[in-house]
């Protein structure tokens, strides 16, 4: 992965957004204005920040010290930079990217975690003879606009509506 396939991938998650809140230097990824990702733009060789559970980030550290290593101006305890390039493959990276959403979306209010989860009704399809009805409708108002026409009425009588 390079720094746009992170970017692309950070962006497919449900809710995600992108800012420059610390200047043109840093991309920061975030679901409902809580910060998942940081992806600074200055490094010569690309990272990105992750909030990973602590011990497991130490347990990483300790194993990949030439590319894990604990964010430079963030909470070290919870974020880790890692190497984006040569280092792991892209499941890996994308692994660690959805761990980072997850735990930032589990920490949001349940009412907005809803907004992600519940599904939607599925709207129930019409039937033949539904649609057929909603078809004449709409021949009828093209045809007449404003005009009215009512069973009851003589033919050819109309009324016009105000």
């Amino acid at each position: 992965m390079n720094i746009e396939d992170v970017r692309a991938y950070s962006l497919t998650l449900p809710g995600a957004t992108e800012d420059m809140p610390y200047g043109p230097d840093m991309v920061v990824f975030r679901i409902e204005g809580k910060i998942f990702l940081h992806l600074p733009l200055e490094y010569d060789c690309p990272r990105m920040a992750v909030k990973l559970p602590p011990d497991y980030a130490i347990e990483l550290r300790d194993k990949y010290t030439d590319a894990i290593t604990p964010s430079w101006h963030l909470n070290k305890k919870h974020w880790s930079d890692i190497l984006i390039e040569g280092h792991f493959d892209d499941e890996q990276l994308k692994k660690w990217i959805d761990q980072s959403y997850q735990l930032v979306f589990d920490k949001l209010p349940k009412k907005l975690r809803e907004k992600y989860t519940t599904p939607q009704p599925e709207e129930k399809p019409l039937s033949d003879y539904e649609r057929y009805c909603l078809e004449q409708a709409q021949a009828f108002e093209e045809e007449l606009g404003d005009d009215r026409c009512y069973p009851d009425m003589p033919e050819g009588h109309f009324v016009r509506s105000h």
